[in-house]
């Protein structure tokens, strides 16, 4: 019984029941549920009709689902992400760099660390803030440590 493919249906008698696909074109599997007695291969059907065991595609052009076609759009798709990412990545550099090259005295900032203060001193690598007014306790950091700008606010020339 385990020999033959498992589209074949058992009849009441323990043999395979031949299918609909099998009556209509005109094959049937034997009674005793011996396929390979006679060595004639021709005996075994599939649902489809096709001789031998072997199944054919499904109707219409007999491509797999997973063809060439989806391969070249899944690779186009993952081009087009890559693509994207990247360009992301270069717009957002650019807007961060563009930020830390703006930092002034008096622009009210956040660390990567959660830390707020208002800029005190921008040196070349480096930027001096002042976290506690009522101590005027400062602290350094790092250029690149400084996560957002809050509040650009430049102190005003006192002449205007």
């Amino acid at each position: 019984m385990s020999s033959f493919p498992p589209l074949f249906l058992a009849s009441s008698d323990g043999g395979p029941r031949p299918t609909a696909a099998d009556r209509q074109a005109g094959q049937t599997a034997p009674a005793n549920g011996d396929s390979q007695a006679n060595g004639n291969d021709a005996s075994v059907t599939t649902q489809s009709g096709a001789p031998g065991g072997t199944t054919t595609g499904g109707g219409g052009g007999g491509g797999s689902f997973f063809g060439p076609e989806l391969l070249t759009i899944m690779i186009v798709v993952l081009g087009a992400m890559l693509l994207f990412s990247v360009f992301a990545g270069r717009k957002e550099k650019k807007r961060r760099q563009a930020m830390l090259n703006a930092l002034q005295k008096g622009d009210k900032v956040q660390t990567i660390g959660g830390i707020l203060g208002t800029v005190v001193e921008v040196r070349d690598n480096e930027v001096v803030v002042k976290v506690d007014e009522s101590s005027n306790t400062r602290m350094r950091f790092a250029r690149q440590a400084i996560a957002n700008v809050l509040d650009s606010h430049a102190p005003q020339p006192a002449g205007k």
